[in-house]
This record gives C-alpha cells, sequence and structure tokens, in this order.
C-alpha cells in the first residue's frame, strides 16, 4: 500500500516526459519559499520555436526535444534547486541560495550545454 501510494504521490508531482516537477507541484514548492531569508534565482524559459520542431517533423519529435531539455536541467540542477515544466515548451527554475552572480553562471553553463 505504501509503494502505491508513493508511485501515486510521483504521478502527481512529476511530469512525464522530463521527471521534473509539474506545474502544480511546482507553484506548491514557490509557495513554500515565502518568507524564505536566503537568495532565491527565478528563471523562466521558453523554448524558442518549438511550435515549427512540431509542425516539420511530428510531435514524437518535439516529445524527444522536451525529453532532451528535461535531461539536461537535470544535469545541471544542485540537489536544492527546484525545476519544473510548466506546459508545452514552457520551464520554470527557482535556484535557492542564488544571487544574480549564480544565475548568470547557471545560464552560462545552461548554453554550455546545448
Amino acid at each position: 500500500m505504501q509503494n502505491a501510494n508513493a508511485q501515486l504521490q510521483v504521478l502527481a508531482n512529476i511530469d512525464a516526459l522530463t521527471g521534473l516537477l509539474n506545474r502544480r507541484a511546482f507553484i506548491e514548492q514557490m509557495k513554500q519559499l515565502v518568507g524564505l531569508h536566503s537568495p532565491v534565482a527565478m528563471l523562466w524559459i521558453d523554448l524558442d520555436k518549438f511550435k515549427e520542431v512540431n509542425d516539420n517533423f511530428g510531435h514524437a519529435a518535439g516529445d524527444e526535444v522536451i525529453r532532451q531539455f528535461g535531461a539536461l536541467l537535470h544535469r545541471l540542477r544542485r540537489d536544492k534547486d527546484r525545476m519544473g515544466r510548466l506546459g508545452g515548451e514552457e520551464f520554470a527554475l527557482l535556484l535557492l541560495d542564488c544571487n544574480l552572480e549564480g544565475a548568470q553562471h547557471f545560464v552560462q553553463r545552461l548554453f554550455d550545454g546545448l
């Protein structure tokens, strides 16, 4: 029963394509940060021209792009970071204990990984 409940919890909170938090779970994580006294950087990412991938190569190719981008985010994240797929090709990241310089460094690593 505990195993079944744990699986349901994962299904309720995790995006199936990326393994990142889904929109609802990500928003809950944001709410938990209210009152936090350490710096938090939030990044909002929208994959440009994603519709063209789906239109020209099909939805399976689009899904693979989403999966690969999710895998890149997984590789770059620290344990304390929170990352979610908000829908379609939109992603949001909460980098905890991260100032502007740290956020810029993360973005550079992200671009280097593409």
